[in-house]
């Protein structure tokens, strides 16, 4: 068995973010079972939502690597494809964390709703905004190449 390397973790750990907060808000809003009293919640809402809650602070730890090597390197570099969608990019973690601390401590219902419906859209168009990233400069990247092969003989 072959040992993964750095990007295939990061992609799986953001895949596991993903994935539990996915299934935290579909069980949060649209999945409640018949209880003793009444309709609850249902009982695997708190364990997935203690999993997503542990993979974001993983998850914080690589974007704070990300922040010092990639976004540093290449926010000052001559070459600037792929700023903009990086700006966006840098900015929707950001968000993420900004809505997951006012979700943790804010006490006035409205906000944390508030906060709780932007926390899910940007957590879920998140890791598309990254592919959509990784995509333009890629596309980028392999344009330059075959220009290069066809300039030199």
């Amino acid at each position: 068995m072959r040992n993964l390397n750095y990007k295939e973790w990061f992609f799986i750990i953001l895949a596991l973010c993903w994935i539990s907060g996915v299934v935290y808000f579909i069980l949060n809003y649209f999945i409640e079972i018949q209880g003793e009293f009444g309709l609850e919640k249902h009982p695997m809402q708190y364990p997935v939502l203690k999993i997503h809650g542990s993979v974001s602070f993983v998850i914080m730890i690589i974007f704070g690597y990300f922040l010092s090597a990639h976004v540093k390197k290449n926010l000052y570099s001559k070459n600037k494809r792929g700023l903009k969608s990086g700006i966006v990019l840098l900015s929707l973690p950001f968000i993420c964390i900004i809505t997951a601390y006012a979700l943790y401590y804010l006490s006035s219902d409205f906000y944390r709703q508030i906060s709780s419906y932007l926390h899910s859209f940007i957590g879920f168009i998140l890791p598309f905004s990254l592919v959509l990233h990784i995509f333009q400069l890629t596309k980028v990247r392999r344009r330059k190449d075959i220009k290069h092969k066809l300039a030199v003989p």
